[in-house]
């Protein structure tokens, strides 16, 4: 796992097939309720901050704040990974095997047509 500072990064194929695996595993609902919770607790700590002292409150928001874009961001690119993923497993799909939506239902076998184009 690469530690250095990076703002721009683009996940690669490998990586979004990873993260749209674990959004499936029912740990990740966890995590998410756990993020979520954390984002929320902040935000109480704002609606019950000192409304005489705007030093305490302008803090607090911050906090929230940074927290909330921090959780909408995670989010948001979670969803996008899921979205790229998806899409590139039905096109791949699509191109793999076609569905025949009559295959199956009308086999005429060898006899069609006959000599006299009947």
């Amino acid at each position: 796992m690469k530690t250095t500072f990076e703002p721009e990064y683009i996940p690669s194929d490998g990586d979004i097939a990873n993260l749209s695996s674990m959004v499936a595993m029912p740990g990740f609902q966890v995590l998410n309720r756990l993020m979520r919770s954390e984002c929320d607790k902040l935000i109480m700590a704002l609606i019950n901050a000192d409304p005489g002292s705007s030093d305490e409150i302008l803090a607090k928001h911050g906090i929230a704040r940074a927290a909330s874009v921090f959780y909408d961001g995670i989010i948001n690119t979670i969803n996008e990974c899921i979205d790229i993923h998806r899409s590139a497993s039905r096109e791949k799909d699509s191109k793999i095997n076609p569905i025949d939506p009559t295959e199956g239902l009308i086999d005429i076998g060898d006899k069609w047509p006959d000599e006299d184009g009947f």
